[in-house]
C-alpha cells in the first residue's frame, strides 16, 4: 500500500471551478488541461487531443499552473510527460516552492 505524507484528492471530488487549469508550457504557450488529481505538493495533468503538435515539457522542465477561479499560480517541475494511444498527454507535476506549497494547500483546504 502507498503512504502518502499529504493527502490527494481526486478530480472527481474538486468543484468544477478547479478541475480545469490554464498550463504555461515552457515556450509560453498556454492551453487548459483537466486535473486528474492534486495535493498540496504536485498534481497530475491531462491534456486532451490537440489538431496542432505541442512541445510538452521533458522531465526537470519548469512550467506554470493558473488555478482561474481563484487566481493562484503555482510554479512546478515536470515528474515526466507522455503521449497516449488517444493522443491526450498525461503529466506529472512538482510544486517546489514551500510558499505556493502553503497557497495550494489553503485553496484545496476550502474543497468541501
Amino acid at each position: 500500500m502507498e503512504s502518502r505524507l499529504v493527502p490527494r484528492h481526486s478530480s472527481d471530488l474538486l468543484p468544477d471551478s478547479l478541475s480545469t487549469v490554464l498550463l504555461v508550457l515552457p515556450d509560453r504557450f498556454e492551453i487548459e488541461t483537466q486535473l486528474v488529481d492534486i495535493s498540496s505538493q504536485g498534481m497530475k495533468l491531462s491534456i486532451p487531443p490537440t489538431a496542432v503538435p505541442l512541445a510538452i515539457p521533458r522531465k526537470a522542465e519548469t512550467v506554470e499552473v493558473v488555478f482561474r477561479a481563484s487566481g493562484l499560480r503555482v510554479t512546478c517541475r515536470c515528474i515526466y510527460s507522455s503521449y497516449n494511444p488517444d493522443g491526450s498527454i498525461s503529466m506529472g507535476m512538482y510544486v517546489f516552492d514551500p510558499g505556493q506549497q502553503d497557497r495550494l494547500r489553503t485553496l484545496l483546504a476550502e474543497i468541501p
